[in-house]
């Protein structure tokens, strides 16, 4: 029987490769037409030997961050994390015929949307955990050159998601669900009534910064959605972390932000562990995460590996 060459390669500077030799020893229990390998970005980078040794067999490189052209197999094919700023994935979710929470970027040109109700969300198109997100009253809407172009900006719809802001965190493996918590910032003003400009103004809108109170959920309709996104508009990206929001006014479902570079593999990271033990969760026993990306893995490279 013909089998297929798995490599995985970790992102080894943020979370613990014994991870991914678990998941490798799995695979290698499950099946004998995968066959997993596990390397370092430096080892697989440096190593023509090691990529030659492989072009005899189908061959799927599955990385769990960007790490550019450097991976790429002489023979077979590569996933992982791409470096694409926030406009970018809602520009991917549009074309493949998904509903995005309404957006735009901000700009002298930029005029007054149907979408926008009192108050909209301002964020950097490429910020990160939280910086810079702001709430603006939508009659105050200035763009102001200097102050506002030290780099590109967007616009969204502000959806109220109760009097604390929450978000849900869902990260995926090929679209499979591995994790999935809910972040609740207690601490931003409380907002009773999003009709209210008093109680708007000023309110801190990110439900995910220092301080929040995390907790796990098993939330099936949101991970559905996560589920359905990965596999619609990311489908050549492995990990993807999701950042979705409930409205606390008619229950739907908006994914404000996906995350498709990496670094989201909390289960390990210096992040994830301070979560895990502030919180008093783990995160490794949710859904079984070893178990489950073995078996994710294999379809994967089943499917994808040339």
């Amino acid at each position: 029987m013909t089998h297929k060459n798995l490599v995985l390669i970790p992102d080894i500077e943020h979370h613990d490769i014994g991870d991914f030799i678990a998941i490798a020893e799995l695979i290698r229990d499950k099946t004998n037409d995968v066959i997993p390998y596990v390397f370092s970005h430096k080892e697989w980078r440096k190593s023509y030997f090691l990529k030659l040794r492989l072009t005899t067999h189908p061959t799927l490189v599955v990385a769990m961050r960007a790490f550019g052209k450097s991976i790429h197999p002489i023979k077979g094919c590569c996933h992982q994390g791409l470096d694409l700023s926030k406009s970018e994935t809602y520009s991917r979710m549009e074309s493949a015929g998904l509903t995005v929470t309404p957006w735009c970027n901000w700009n002298r040109d930029t005029h007054t949307k149907s979408w926008m109700d009192n108050f909209v969300i301002s964020k950097p198109d490429r910020g990160a955990r939280g910086r810079s997100v702001k709430i603006r009253a939508t009659s105050k809407l200035r763009f102001d050159a200097e102050k506002h172009s030290i780099e590109p900006l967007i616009l969204q719809k502000f959806i109220y998601t109760g009097a604390f802001p929450v978000v849900h965190r869902v990260l995926t493996l090929y679209g499979e669900p591995l994790m999935h918590f809910r972040s609740e910032n207690i601490q931003a003003a409380p907002c009773l009534d999003p009709s209210s400009k008093h109680q708007l103004a000023g309110h801190n809108p990110v439900a995910s910064n220092h301080g929040a109170t995390l907790s796990l959920s098993n939330d099936r309709e949101i991970e559905a959605l996560a589920t359905n996104v990965a596999k619609l508009a990311f489908s050549d990206i492995p990990l993807l972390g999701f950042d979705i929001l409930r409205s606390a006014i008619d229950g739907s479902l908006h994914v404000c932000e996906v995350n498709p570079y990496g670094q989201t593999w909390h289960f390990s990271s210096m992040l994830g562990k301070s979560i895990q033990t502030s919180n008093n969760i783990e995160f490794y026993s949710q859904k079984n995460v070893f178990e489950t990306s073995a078996n994710r893995l294999i379809n994967a490279c089943r499917e994808h590996a040339k």
